[in-house]
């Protein structure tokens, strides 16, 4: 699984609920993360759509409004997702879309920084 760890899930269901005043289960949160989870899946399959467009300023995927029209018709779930501004697009990138740091860069302790860092290109011989 791909997702966050009890323990983690834990961990906000504490802090959540001292915040909040009441209790917040692990399952409420999950649920909670399952339902953004699913939002993030439609966003990306929204923006690969033919003939979508993606506005990196207003964080929102733009339709012209006959497709908008015809999308919606077929796919009424998707209307709060299209050709309006999304609220928490980076904290839904930040959780789902997969870009984590990963090492591939890093340079030892011994290492002066400014150094050039020399990348192999598996392309090229």
């Amino acid at each position: 699984d791909k997702g966050f760890k009890e323990v983690e899930k834990l961990k906000v269901a504490k802090r959540i609920s001292s915040f909040v005043g009441y209790d917040v289960s692990i399952t409420q949160v999950h649920n909670h993360i399952r339902k953004w989870r699913n939002r993030w899946t439609r966003l990306v399959y929204l923006k690969a759509l033919s003939g979508a467009l993606w506005d990196d300023d207003k964080k929102m995927v733009v339709l012209e409004e006959q497709h908008y029209l015809g999308h919606t018709q077929d796919h009424p779930a998707d209307a709060e997702l299209l050709n309006s501004p999304l609220e928490n697009y980076d904290y839904m990138e930040l959780c789902f879309a997969n870009k984590h740091a990963t090492g591939k860069y890093a340079m030892g302790p011994g290492v002066p920084l400014g150094t050039p860092i020399v990348v192999e290109d598996k392309d090229k011989p």
